[in-house]
């Protein structure tokens, strides 16, 4: 597959929330993931494992 986009995507992203009263809450991920799938998109976009960065990976990007 060649892409010029990536998403990141796994269990810790999943698992990555601010709580169920939240809209960034524990059930956004598998909605995200499962439009992205029923999309087609996991077929023709690269999916990489999500990272962890520091301060100055942040403050560069």
């Amino acid at each position: 597959m060649s892409s010029n986009v990536a998403v990141h995507a796994g269990k810790a992203l999943a698992n990555y929330n601010f709580g169920v009263d939240h809209p960034f809450g524990p059930k956004r991920f598998d909605a995200f993931w499962d439009e992205f799938c029923n999309r087609g998109l996991d077929k023709t976009i690269a999916v990489v494992d999500p990272v962890s960065s520091d301060g100055d990976e942040v403050e560069y990007f």
